[in-house]
């Protein structure tokens, strides 16, 4: 099986690209680091064009998912199996010794048996499919929350409307088996760009194809990693909480780090809600809370 990490650098300037770039080269990682860009990084062995050609008012997750779909054709060209996804507003650190940092992430992610996507979950809808949707999906949060110490972030519409469960990894940081998203964006080659302006944020994409694909089942395909937090904005989790988190050893990855900060020096303010870690016998107490409600079938 060969694995391996990718990720998007900005130009010079851009998304505190200089941080991203020292954080990463500060820690090793186990497995191939491919980096990719529109500016001739010396980091980076692999070109793209620029990517915010894309930007539209009408699409405005055009941008990222170009980038996004830039990387699946790069894990697809390297041939890889899995490939965790990175992106410049990310920051890494080890707790060990004697792992790296990429090591920790992917043991986690293979403690889920048949695991095909995974990260930090997200939930959108989960009331409009049905009772015994909304059921697994709340012992699936319910689990998570009492086993990794976080809640899951849940999202929800107008009753009624017809939006079917949408279970995915908050995008960065998140692990993925390569030939299931080439099936989840079946059709973005050739034009990347055009297809990128058509579709929605690309994670939220990814949960939505999931769940065409496996329907209850989507939710034994995800593989929930403790050792990581991808958050979006500052609504549950503040900046000095993400960064606590990350020099603290609580994760050995954090998203998003919208600064100049490298991840070197730690942070000020204490966050002191530690999480028990999840292993194997974790990752089978959450399974097993779903047992019976045909999530693993």
């Amino acid at each position: 099986m060969k694995i391996g990490t990718i990720s998007y650098v900005p130009p010079v300037g851009v998304g505190n690209a200089e941080a991203f770039l020292k954080n990463l080269a500060a820690h090793k990682t186990a497995h191939p680091l491919y980096l990719y860009s529109d500016h001739p990084w010396k980091q980076v062995d692999f070109g793209i064009a620029d990517p915010t050609v894309v930007r539209t008012g009408q699409a405005p997750w055009a941008i990222s998912n170009c980038v996004w779909l830039f990387g699946l054709k790069l894990a697809a060209d390297m041939e890889l199996d899995y490939f965790m996804y990175l992106e410049a507003d990310c920051r890494v650190r080890s707790r060990s010794k004697e792992l790296a940092w990429d090591e920790i992430l992917f043991n986690d992610f293979f403690d889920t048996p048949g695991a095909l996507f995974g990260g930090s979950p997200v939930v959108y809808f989960p009331s409009e499919s049905g009772a015994d949707v909304l059921s697994d999906i709340t012992k699936f949060c319910a689990a998570h929350l009492e086993v990794v110490k976080r809640p899951v972030p849940i999202y929800g519409t107008v009753p009624g409307r017809a939006y079917p469960l949408c279970l995915y990894p908050n995008g960065a940081g998140g692990i993925y088996h390569t030939k299931t998203m080439l099936e989840c964006f079946s059709g973005f080659l050739p034009d990347i760009g055009r297809y990128s302006q058509r579709i929605t944020a690309w994670d939220i994409v990814i949960g939505q194809e999931m769940f065409k694909k496996f329907r209850r089942g989507v939710i034994s395909k995800f593989a929930p990693i403790a050792s990581e937090l991808s958050a979006y904005g500052d609504s549950i989790y503040g900046l000095d909480a993400r960064m606590n988190m990350l020099t603290s050893g609580t994760v050995n990855l954090v998203h998003q780090i919208k600064s100049a900060w490298d991840g070197s020096t730690d942070t000020k303010k204490k966050y002191e809600h530690k999480r028990d870690k999840l292993d194997k016998a974790d990752v089978a107490k959450i399974q097993e809370s779903l047992r019976g409600s045909g999530t693993s079938r």
